[in-house]
């Protein structure tokens, strides 16, 4: 009779540690193209770029150099005849004051006790300077504008350093011209550079590469162990081979055991007991997920739904369908149906535009008397 209950205690026991599940995260790599953050006509892939007003006292920095720091991703830049025009005016930079400026470095002596200070001067110029940026087609709408550099804000310019208030003073006295140079060729640039950067987060097709999560079942003795496992594997070398450049159709196809597999999980472990509702939510999380980078939001909210349905951590399936739902509204917007197309400037022409109709007209003929 013992021999019979000490069998019954090893059955349970081992069935109830088969039913155990442990999750722990693991990581995967997905590629898109994020689109402009403004809007503007999909149609549109090339600019050009035009500069006016001084740049400085003496015009240091020419205006093909500046033409040619303006890059924008994924657009085609031309000469003229573009679809937009980048059209940025400076104002002269005035300098404003001036002053000797004390930097203190600090460092050790012969001993830990011992410290040595050593004074670097150099003079700090105060300058205003002004430029705007205004992006128009050629249609002649104004798309957008920025103000690049306020002509109200304060800018700094600092000189080399000297080893005393002397030198700095004297240098600055008899080298005042070149250093001005210096000083308008740094703020013309700078504010190229701060043009650049805003029109790239604005109007660029940047690609993108995230490390992102899934959930995955970590109790070697389950039953789904390695099929879980499996299905994971294949999930994240194929959201590996995801090019932004290429539609995911193929992506899709590779991944369709993985899907289907965790498709089957909630239908096969269906009860209300906490084993149960875990290995649930990996596969809601993880199906959310595979949908969301397979630009399918429907289906990945969806998915987030079921998770918030299943009881177990809820907020997790809020997140995933805010997720979704900002991609959803991210299509809607901008006018495509995917993060995945392929960007070739080289490609690229400006407007066609329908030449201009001339109708002629016959004059009267004068009759000779």
């Amino acid at each position: 009779m013992k021999s019979v209950f000490t069998v019954l205690l090893i059955t349970v026991c081992s069935a109830l540690q088969a039913q155990k599940v442990d999750l722990d995260k693991f990581i995967f790599t997905a590629s898109y193209q994020e689109f402009p953050n403004a809007t503007i006509d999909t149609s549109y892939h090339t600019y050009s770029v035009s500069v006016k007003g001084s740049t400085g006292a003496n015009n240091q920095v020419n205006e093909s150099e500046l033409i040619e720091r303006i890059s924008i991703q994924g657009w085609k830049k031309l000469t003229s005849g573009a679809h937009v025009n980048i059209n940025t005016v400076f104002e002269p930079v005035v300098m404003r004051n001036w002053e000797v400026k004390e930097r203190v470095q600090v460092s050790k002596g012969k001993t830990d006790k011992d410290t040595i200070r050593t004074s670097y001067y150099h003079i700090e110029i105060t300058y205003s300077f002004g430029a705007v940026s205004e992006m128009k087609d050629y249609k002649g709408n104004s798309i957008w504008r920025e103000q690049v550099v306020s002509p109200e804000s304060k800018q700094v310019y600092n000189t080399q350093e000297f080893s005393t208030i002397i030198e700095a003073t004297f240098y600055f006295k008899y080298q005042a011209a070149t250093e001005l140079d210096k000083m308008n060729k740094y703020a013309v640039e700078s504010a190229m550079n701060n043009l650049n950067n805003s029109l790239s987060y604005n109007f660029g097709y940047n690609t993108r590469t995230v490390n992102d999560i899934m959930w995955v079942l970590d109790t070697k003795k389950h039953p789904e162990y390695e099929a879980h496992r499996k299905a994971w594997l294949l999930a994240r070398q194929s959201l590996f081979q995801m090019q932004p450049s290429q539609p995911v159709n193929e992506i899709r196809q590779m991944l369709d055991p993985a899907i289907a597999y965790f498709q089957r999980i909630p239908k096969k472990y269906s009860s209300n007991s906490k084993a149960d509702r875990k290995i649930r939510y990996a596969s809601y999380f993880n199906l959310a997920k595979i949908y969301y980078y397979l630009d399918d939001p429907d289906a990945s909210m969806n998915e987030a739904g079921n998770l918030i349905m299943n009881g177990y951590d809820a907020s997790d399936g809020k997140l995933l369908e805010q997720m979704a739902m900002n991609l959803k509204n991210l299509f809607a917007q901008k006018q495509r149906n995917s993060r995945h197309f392929p960007i070739t400037p080289e490609l690229y022409a400006g407007p066609q535009i329908a030449p201009v109709k001339v109708i002629a007209t016959s004059l009267p003929v004068k009759k000779k008397k």
